[in-house]
């Protein structure tokens, strides 16, 4: 559902880049303070965000997820990183036979322009911006297109919490 190339997988990956009130360091502080986990993953098809801690730690960490998906602003400077960490990792992969191949495989099984036969290149990382990962949070990332589940012991309370925190 992406509107260009590479911005589902910049947006999962830049997720955590900072809020209006909080920046990189300290959401990943709050997370390690609280030995929570929080990993943020995309794929042709789905988006997640893996929240694992103690629920006696949920009303600390979960304010912070929701922050992430309501408010994050994709500062200029975490994209930069991103775009030349891809980059590196992309010439990397490409001396790499069995990665071309794979691509190649998809491209002619689905064709280039299908999701699924699609492929990147370093131009694609260059032209991200800002605006387009702001534009697919709040088109995709919205309580129309997301799913929660949970797994483990959870009191009524923490229910609530949840309920009250994404909820809306």
């Amino acid at each position: 559902f992406e509107q260009k190339k590479a911005i589902a997988q910049a947006t999962a990956a830049l997720l955590k880049s900072g809020t209006s009130r909080l920046n990189s360091f300290q959401i990943n502080e709050t997370f390690e303070q609280y030995g929570a986990s929080v990993k943020v993953s995309s794929g042709p098809d789905w988006a997640s965000i893996t929240v694992s801690c103690l629920t006696r730690h949920l009303q600390q960490v979960l304010p912070v997820v929701y922050e992430m998906l309501t408010d994050t602003q994709f500062p200029q400077s975490e994209i930069d990183i991103y775009v030349q960490n891809s980059k590196q990792k992309l010439s990397v992969q490409l001396m790499k036979s069995e990665f071309i191949a794979n691509r190649k495989i998809d491209e002619y099984l689905f064709g280039f322009e299908h999701p699924y036969g699609k492929y990147l290149f370093a131009e694609d990382y260059d032209a991200i911006q800002q605006q387009d990962l702001k534009q697919h949070v709040s088109q995709l990332y919205s309580s129309g297109n997301c799913t929660l589940f949970m797994a483990g012991m959870f009191s009524e309370e923490d229910k609530k919490l949840i309920n009250h925190i994404f909820g809306s």
